[in-house]
Protein backbone atom coordinates (compact mmCIF):
# COMPACT_ATOMS: atom_id res chain seq x y z
CA UNK A 1 0.00 0.00 0.00
CA UNK A 2 1.46 3.33 -1.10
CA UNK A 3 0.28 6.87 -0.38
CA UNK A 4 0.37 9.63 -3.00
CA UNK A 5 -0.10 13.24 -1.91
CA UNK A 6 -2.62 15.62 -3.38
CA UNK A 7 -0.88 18.87 -4.38
CA UNK A 8 -3.99 21.03 -4.80
CA UNK A 9 -4.37 24.39 -3.06
CA UNK A 10 -6.87 22.98 -0.56
CA UNK A 11 -4.40 20.32 0.52
CA UNK A 12 -1.63 22.87 0.94
CA UNK A 13 -3.88 24.74 3.37
CA UNK A 14 -3.59 21.75 5.70
CA UNK A 15 0.14 22.48 6.11
CA UNK A 16 0.94 18.79 6.20
CA UNK A 17 4.58 18.24 7.10
CA UNK A 18 6.86 16.89 4.39
CA UNK A 19 7.94 14.09 6.70
CA UNK A 20 7.19 10.42 5.91
CA UNK A 21 4.55 10.55 8.69
CA UNK A 22 2.25 13.47 7.85
CA UNK A 23 -0.65 11.97 9.86
CA UNK A 24 1.28 10.96 12.99
CA UNK A 25 -0.79 11.00 16.16
CA UNK A 26 -4.17 11.39 14.47
CA UNK A 27 -7.15 9.02 14.65
CA UNK A 28 -7.81 6.98 11.51
CA UNK A 29 -11.46 6.41 10.54
CA UNK A 30 -12.15 3.92 7.75
CA UNK A 31 -14.92 1.66 6.41
CA UNK A 32 -14.89 -2.08 5.98
CA UNK A 33 -16.67 -3.14 2.78
CA UNK A 34 -19.60 -5.09 4.19
CA UNK A 35 -23.35 -5.63 4.19
CA UNK A 36 -25.15 -2.69 2.60
CA UNK A 37 -21.92 -0.69 2.29
CA UNK A 38 -22.91 0.91 5.60
CA UNK A 39 -19.35 1.85 6.55
CA UNK A 40 -18.76 3.64 3.25
CA UNK A 41 -22.08 5.50 3.47
CA UNK A 42 -21.18 6.62 6.99
CA UNK A 43 -17.84 7.96 5.77
CA UNK A 44 -19.72 9.83 3.04
CA UNK A 45 -21.88 11.51 5.69
CA UNK A 46 -18.85 12.44 7.79
CA UNK A 47 -16.85 13.93 4.91
CA UNK A 48 -19.75 15.83 3.33
CA UNK A 49 -20.69 17.30 6.72
CA UNK A 50 -17.14 18.42 7.48
CA UNK A 51 -16.66 19.90 4.00
CA UNK A 52 -19.91 21.88 4.21
CA UNK A 53 -19.12 23.12 7.71
CA UNK A 54 -15.72 24.30 6.49
CA UNK A 55 -17.31 26.15 3.58
CA UNK A 56 -19.80 27.83 5.90
CA UNK A 57 -16.98 28.95 8.21
CA UNK A 58 -15.12 30.41 5.24
CA UNK A 59 -18.20 32.34 4.08
CA UNK A 60 -18.75 33.73 7.57
CA UNK A 61 -15.03 34.38 7.99
CA UNK A 62 -15.24 32.74 11.36
CA UNK A 63 -12.24 31.90 13.47
CA UNK A 64 -11.27 28.46 14.68
CA UNK A 65 -12.87 25.33 13.33
CA UNK A 66 -11.21 22.70 11.19
CA UNK A 67 -9.41 22.61 7.90
CA UNK A 68 -10.31 19.52 5.88
CA UNK A 69 -9.25 18.44 2.43
CA UNK A 70 -8.31 15.40 0.45
CA UNK A 71 -4.73 14.69 1.42
CA UNK A 72 -4.06 12.11 -1.27
CA UNK A 73 -4.71 8.64 -2.61
CA UNK A 74 -3.80 5.11 -1.60
CA UNK A 75 -2.65 2.60 -4.19
CA UNK A 76 -3.41 -0.94 -3.03
CA UNK A 77 -2.97 -3.88 -5.44
CA UNK A 78 -5.63 -5.94 -3.64
CA UNK A 79 -8.42 -3.38 -4.16
CA UNK A 80 -10.19 -3.38 -7.51
CA UNK A 81 -9.56 -0.19 -9.51
CA UNK A 82 -12.28 2.36 -10.13
CA UNK A 83 -12.54 6.03 -11.07
CA UNK A 84 -15.32 8.58 -11.19
CA UNK A 85 -16.46 12.10 -10.41
CA UNK A 86 -16.09 13.66 -6.97
CA UNK A 87 -19.20 12.56 -5.01
CA UNK A 88 -19.21 15.54 -2.64
CA UNK A 89 -20.89 18.89 -3.23
CA UNK A 90 -17.92 20.89 -1.99
CA UNK A 91 -15.11 18.64 -3.15
CA UNK A 92 -11.53 19.11 -2.02
CA UNK A 93 -11.05 22.54 -3.58
CA UNK A 94 -13.84 24.62 -2.10
CA UNK A 95 -16.77 26.06 -4.04
CA UNK A 96 -20.03 24.32 -4.69
CA UNK A 97 -22.66 24.29 -2.03
CA UNK A 98 -25.88 22.69 -0.94
CA UNK A 99 -27.58 20.91 -3.79
CA UNK A 100 -24.89 21.82 -6.31
CA UNK A 101 -22.98 19.31 -8.36
CA UNK A 102 -19.58 18.00 -7.40
CA UNK A 103 -16.34 19.77 -8.24
CA UNK A 104 -15.40 17.54 -11.16
CA UNK A 105 -12.15 16.31 -9.63
CA UNK A 106 -11.22 12.67 -10.14
CA UNK A 107 -12.17 10.09 -7.51
CA UNK A 108 -10.35 6.77 -7.17
CA UNK A 109 -10.74 3.51 -5.27
CA UNK A 110 -9.10 4.62 -2.00
CA UNK A 111 -8.79 8.25 -0.95
CA UNK A 112 -7.41 9.86 2.19
CA UNK A 113 -8.92 12.98 3.77
CA UNK A 114 -7.42 14.85 6.70
CA UNK A 115 -9.02 17.27 9.16
CA UNK A 116 -6.91 19.35 11.51
CA UNK A 117 -7.83 22.21 13.89
CA UNK A 118 -7.04 25.59 12.35
CA UNK A 119 -5.39 26.69 15.55
CA UNK A 120 -3.01 23.77 15.17
CA UNK A 121 -2.73 23.69 11.39
CA UNK A 122 1.04 23.95 11.55
CA UNK A 123 1.17 20.51 13.12
CA UNK A 124 -1.02 17.70 11.84
CA UNK A 125 0.20 15.40 14.61
CA UNK A 126 -2.32 16.88 17.04
CA UNK A 127 -4.44 14.36 18.91
CA UNK A 128 -7.48 16.34 17.73
CA UNK A 129 -6.73 15.67 14.07
CA UNK A 130 -8.50 12.87 12.21
CA UNK A 131 -7.60 11.05 9.02
CA UNK A 132 -10.39 9.43 7.00
CA UNK A 133 -10.08 6.72 4.35
CA UNK A 134 -12.91 6.28 1.88
CA UNK A 135 -12.82 2.95 0.04
CA UNK A 136 -15.05 2.89 -3.04
CA UNK A 137 -14.11 -0.50 -4.49
CA UNK A 138 -14.12 -4.01 -3.01
CA UNK A 139 -11.13 -6.15 -2.14
CA UNK A 140 -10.21 -8.67 -4.82
CA UNK A 141 -11.40 -12.24 -4.36
CA UNK A 142 -9.31 -14.10 -1.79
CA UNK A 143 -7.10 -11.09 -0.97
CA UNK A 144 -8.66 -9.85 2.27
CA UNK A 145 -5.88 -11.21 4.47
CA UNK A 146 -3.19 -9.58 2.36
CA UNK A 147 -5.15 -6.34 2.21
CA UNK A 148 -5.50 -6.25 6.01
CA UNK A 149 -1.77 -6.80 6.49
CA UNK A 150 -0.90 -4.07 3.99
CA UNK A 151 -3.30 -1.66 5.65
CA UNK A 152 -1.90 -2.38 9.12
CA UNK A 153 1.66 -1.94 7.87
CA UNK A 154 0.80 1.43 6.34
CA UNK A 155 -1.08 2.52 9.48
CA UNK A 156 1.96 1.63 11.59
CA UNK A 157 4.27 3.54 9.24
CA UNK A 158 2.07 6.63 9.69
CA UNK A 159 2.02 6.28 13.50
CA UNK A 160 -1.75 6.60 13.88
CA UNK A 161 -2.78 6.71 17.52
CA UNK A 162 -5.87 4.52 17.00
CA UNK A 163 -8.23 3.27 14.28
CA UNK A 164 -12.04 3.27 14.06
CA UNK A 165 -13.48 0.70 11.62
CA UNK A 166 -17.07 1.17 10.41
CA UNK A 167 -18.99 -1.85 9.17
CA UNK A 168 -22.34 -3.51 8.67
CA UNK A 169 -23.12 -6.95 10.06
CA UNK A 170 -25.48 -9.45 8.48
CA UNK A 171 -28.84 -9.28 10.27
CA UNK A 172 -29.64 -12.82 9.13
CA UNK A 173 -26.83 -14.15 11.35
CA UNK A 174 -28.15 -12.63 14.56
CA UNK A 175 -28.80 -14.75 17.61
CA UNK A 176 -32.26 -14.57 19.27
CA UNK A 177 -30.93 -12.24 21.95
CA UNK A 178 -29.73 -9.81 19.28
CA UNK A 179 -32.99 -9.44 17.36
CA UNK A 180 -34.71 -6.98 19.71
CA UNK A 181 -33.39 -3.64 20.82
CA UNK A 182 -30.56 -1.53 19.51
CA UNK A 183 -28.86 -3.09 16.49
CA UNK A 184 -25.55 -1.34 17.17
CA UNK A 185 -22.57 -3.28 18.53
CA UNK A 186 -18.89 -2.59 18.97
CA UNK A 187 -15.73 -4.64 19.24
CA UNK A 188 -12.68 -3.17 20.99
CA UNK A 189 -9.31 -4.74 20.26
CA UNK A 190 -6.48 -3.02 22.09
CA UNK A 191 -2.92 -4.41 22.27
CA UNK A 192 -2.78 -3.20 25.88
CA UNK A 193 -5.90 -5.18 26.85
CA UNK A 194 -6.82 -8.87 26.70
CA UNK A 195 -8.82 -10.07 23.72
CA UNK A 196 -12.61 -9.91 24.17
CA UNK A 197 -14.13 -12.81 26.02
CA UNK A 198 -16.09 -15.40 24.05
CA UNK A 199 -18.89 -15.27 26.60
CA UNK A 200 -22.21 -13.84 25.42
CA UNK A 201 -22.22 -11.69 28.54
CA UNK A 202 -18.70 -10.40 28.00
CA UNK A 203 -18.32 -6.96 29.49
CA UNK A 204 -16.18 -3.98 28.70
CA UNK A 205 -12.62 -3.81 29.97
CA UNK A 206 -12.03 -1.88 33.14
CA UNK A 207 -12.32 1.86 32.59
CA UNK A 208 -9.14 3.61 31.53
CA UNK A 209 -8.42 7.32 31.89
CA UNK A 210 -9.14 9.55 28.93
CA UNK A 211 -5.47 10.43 28.69
CA UNK A 212 -4.41 6.89 27.82
CA UNK A 213 -3.03 6.12 24.38
CA UNK A 214 -5.90 3.77 23.59
CA UNK A 215 -9.66 4.25 23.62
CA UNK A 216 -11.30 5.82 26.65
CA UNK A 217 -13.23 2.85 28.00
CA UNK A 218 -14.72 5.08 30.69
CA UNK A 219 -16.54 6.84 27.87
CA UNK A 220 -17.69 3.53 26.42
CA UNK A 221 -19.02 2.50 29.83
CA UNK A 222 -20.93 5.77 30.17
CA UNK A 223 -22.44 5.44 26.69
CA UNK A 224 -23.89 2.05 27.56
CA UNK A 225 -22.79 0.51 24.28
CA UNK A 226 -23.27 -3.24 23.87
CA UNK A 227 -20.17 -5.25 22.95
CA UNK A 228 -20.46 -7.79 20.15
CA UNK A 229 -21.75 -10.97 21.76
CA UNK A 230 -20.77 -14.58 21.25
CA UNK A 231 -21.32 -15.69 17.67
CA UNK A 232 -21.93 -19.41 18.11
CA UNK A 233 -24.84 -20.04 15.71
CA UNK A 234 -25.33 -23.70 16.67
CA UNK A 235 -25.39 -23.92 20.45
CA UNK A 236 -23.86 -27.37 20.27
CA UNK A 237 -21.12 -29.31 18.59
CA UNK A 238 -20.93 -28.30 14.92
CA UNK A 239 -19.65 -30.67 12.29
CA UNK A 240 -16.98 -29.77 9.79
CA UNK A 241 -19.64 -29.64 7.08
CA UNK A 242 -21.71 -27.04 8.93
CA UNK A 243 -19.18 -24.29 9.42
CA UNK A 244 -21.04 -21.04 10.07
CA UNK A 245 -21.45 -18.55 7.26
CA UNK A 246 -19.84 -15.14 7.66
CA UNK A 247 -21.26 -12.59 10.05
CA UNK A 248 -20.26 -9.60 7.97
CA UNK A 249 -20.15 -9.82 4.23
CA UNK A 250 -20.35 -7.81 1.10
CA UNK A 251 -19.12 -7.61 -2.45
CA UNK A 252 -15.42 -8.24 -2.72
CA UNK A 253 -14.71 -8.87 0.93
CA UNK A 254 -13.81 -12.34 2.11
CA UNK A 255 -17.08 -12.39 3.99
CA UNK A 256 -19.28 -12.13 0.95
CA UNK A 257 -17.39 -14.14 -1.64
CA UNK A 258 -18.85 -17.15 -3.34
CA UNK A 259 -17.29 -20.57 -3.42
CA UNK A 260 -14.57 -21.87 -1.14
CA UNK A 261 -13.48 -18.43 -0.02
CA UNK A 262 -16.81 -17.89 1.74
CA UNK A 263 -16.23 -20.93 3.99
CA UNK A 264 -13.39 -22.34 6.03
CA UNK A 265 -11.04 -24.60 4.14
CA UNK A 266 -10.92 -28.23 5.36
CA UNK A 267 -7.44 -27.71 6.82
CA UNK A 268 -8.65 -24.67 8.76
CA UNK A 269 -11.56 -26.64 10.17
CA UNK A 270 -9.30 -29.48 11.23
CA UNK A 271 -6.82 -27.06 12.79
CA UNK A 272 -9.59 -25.38 14.74
CA UNK A 273 -10.97 -28.71 15.97
CA UNK A 274 -7.71 -30.40 16.88
CA UNK A 275 -5.31 -27.55 17.58
CA UNK A 276 -2.53 -26.19 15.41
CA UNK A 277 -0.08 -28.93 16.38
CA UNK A 278 -2.59 -31.72 15.83
CA UNK A 279 -3.10 -32.67 19.47
CA UNK A 280 -6.60 -32.95 20.90
CA UNK A 281 -7.84 -29.59 22.04
CA UNK A 282 -11.35 -28.31 22.83
CA UNK A 283 -10.93 -25.48 20.34
CA UNK A 284 -13.67 -23.11 19.20
CA UNK A 285 -15.36 -25.77 17.05
CA UNK A 286 -15.49 -28.52 19.68
CA UNK A 287 -18.37 -27.25 21.75
CA UNK A 288 -16.67 -24.06 22.88
CA UNK A 289 -18.33 -20.69 22.54
CA UNK A 290 -17.64 -18.63 19.46
CA UNK A 291 -16.20 -15.37 20.64
CA UNK A 292 -15.09 -12.69 18.19
CA UNK A 293 -11.50 -13.97 18.12
CA UNK A 294 -12.40 -17.61 17.47
CA UNK A 295 -15.66 -17.66 15.54
CA UNK A 296 -14.96 -14.77 13.19
CA UNK A 297 -11.24 -15.13 12.64
CA UNK A 298 -11.54 -16.33 9.06
CA UNK A 299 -14.75 -14.52 8.26
CA UNK A 300 -15.45 -10.91 9.12
CA UNK A 301 -13.53 -8.31 7.16
CA UNK A 302 -13.70 -5.82 10.03
CA UNK A 303 -12.17 -8.37 12.40
CA UNK A 304 -9.34 -9.21 10.02
CA UNK A 305 -8.49 -5.52 9.87
CA UNK A 306 -8.60 -5.14 13.67
CA UNK A 307 -6.50 -8.27 14.26
CA UNK A 308 -3.90 -7.05 11.75
CA UNK A 309 -3.79 -3.69 13.55
CA UNK A 310 -3.33 -5.45 16.88
CA UNK A 311 -0.32 -7.27 15.44
CA UNK A 312 1.34 -3.88 14.81
CA UNK A 313 0.31 -2.55 18.27
CA UNK A 314 -2.37 -0.12 17.11
CA UNK A 315 -5.61 -0.10 19.16
CA UNK A 316 -8.79 -0.33 17.11
CA UNK A 317 -12.53 -0.37 17.61
CA UNK A 318 -15.09 -1.72 15.15
CA UNK A 319 -18.51 -0.05 15.14
CA UNK A 320 -21.18 -2.33 13.68
CA UNK A 321 -24.86 -2.17 12.77
CA UNK A 322 -26.86 -5.32 12.06
CA UNK A 323 -28.56 -4.75 8.71
CA UNK A 324 -29.63 -6.32 5.42
CA UNK A 325 -29.02 -5.32 1.82
CA UNK A 326 -31.45 -2.68 0.57
CA UNK A 327 -31.94 0.95 1.52
CA UNK A 328 -29.14 1.29 4.06
CA UNK A 329 -29.28 5.08 4.40
CA UNK A 330 -30.93 4.86 7.87
CA UNK A 331 -28.22 2.42 8.97
CA UNK A 332 -25.55 4.91 7.88
CA UNK A 333 -27.16 7.67 9.95
CA UNK A 334 -27.39 5.30 12.91
CA UNK A 335 -23.71 4.42 12.67
CA UNK A 336 -22.68 8.05 12.14
CA UNK A 337 -24.42 9.02 15.37
CA UNK A 338 -22.50 6.32 17.24
CA UNK A 339 -19.23 7.47 15.69
CA UNK A 340 -19.65 11.03 16.97
CA UNK A 341 -18.55 10.42 20.62
CA UNK A 342 -15.24 8.99 19.40
CA UNK A 343 -14.39 12.12 17.40
CA UNK A 344 -12.87 15.32 18.84
CA UNK A 345 -15.63 17.34 20.48
CA UNK A 346 -14.83 20.44 18.41
CA UNK A 347 -14.90 18.59 15.08
CA UNK A 348 -18.64 18.52 14.37
CA UNK A 349 -19.73 21.13 16.90
CA UNK A 350 -23.30 21.71 17.97
CA UNK A 351 -26.25 21.03 15.73
CA UNK A 352 -26.66 23.76 13.14
CA UNK A 353 -29.90 23.49 11.15
CA UNK A 354 -28.74 26.26 8.80
CA UNK A 355 -26.32 23.87 7.12
CA UNK A 356 -28.97 21.56 5.68
CA UNK A 357 -32.18 19.84 6.66
CA UNK A 358 -30.70 16.46 7.35
CA UNK A 359 -33.70 14.76 8.88
CA UNK A 360 -35.71 15.49 5.74
CA UNK A 361 -33.84 14.44 2.64
CA UNK A 362 -34.00 12.08 -0.31
CA UNK A 363 -37.41 13.31 -1.61
CA UNK A 364 -38.73 14.12 1.85
CA UNK A 365 -38.13 10.69 3.39
CA UNK A 366 -36.81 10.63 6.94
CA UNK A 367 -33.36 9.15 6.64
CA UNK A 368 -31.93 9.47 10.12
CA UNK A 369 -34.11 6.61 11.38
CA UNK A 370 -33.42 7.62 14.97
CA UNK A 371 -35.11 9.87 17.48
CA UNK A 372 -33.28 12.99 18.52
CA UNK A 373 -30.15 12.97 16.33
CA UNK A 374 -27.35 14.98 17.93
CA UNK A 375 -25.71 16.08 14.68
CA UNK A 376 -27.13 17.54 11.50
CA UNK A 377 -25.50 15.34 8.90
CA UNK A 378 -25.06 16.56 5.35
CA UNK A 379 -26.07 14.24 2.52
CA UNK A 380 -23.72 14.23 -0.50
CA UNK A 381 -25.35 14.86 -3.90
CA UNK A 382 -24.12 11.49 -5.16
CA UNK A 383 -26.75 9.84 -2.93
CA UNK A 384 -29.38 11.16 -5.31
CA UNK A 385 -28.32 8.39 -7.69
CA UNK A 386 -28.74 5.53 -5.22
CA UNK A 387 -31.99 4.26 -6.69
CA UNK A 388 -32.09 5.86 -10.13
CA UNK A 389 -34.96 7.94 -11.55
CA UNK A 390 -38.59 7.29 -10.56
CA UNK A 391 -40.74 5.16 -12.88
CA UNK A 392 -42.32 6.84 -15.88
CA UNK A 393 -45.87 8.02 -15.13
CA UNK A 394 -46.92 6.70 -18.53
CA UNK A 395 -46.63 3.18 -17.14
CA UNK A 396 -49.72 3.79 -14.99
CA UNK A 397 -51.93 5.49 -17.58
Amino acid sequence: MEFFRDISDATRDLNLPESPQPFAGSTLVMPSVSVGNVGQLTVDLLLETLLQKQQQQQQQQGQGGYSIARAGWLEEPNVLPCAGNDPYSVGGKGGGGKGQSASGSLTTAMEVYHAVPKSDSASSSSADAITVIQQRAPVALGKMEEFSCNLATWAASQAFSRVVVLSGADAQRRQPSQIDGDQFRFLLIDPALPLPSSSPSSSLPEPTPSGSASFNTSLLHSLGWRPLESCDPFGGLPSASSVPAPLAGGPGSSTGERGNEGHMEHEQVEAAMTGEEGEEDPGPLRGGEWGPEQGLKWKAAFLRICIALKDVNIPSIALLVFCSEGDNVPDAFHLAERLTPLLPTSLLGASDPSITELSENMDGMRVDGQSGPTTHWCVPPSWGHLFGPPPDDALYC
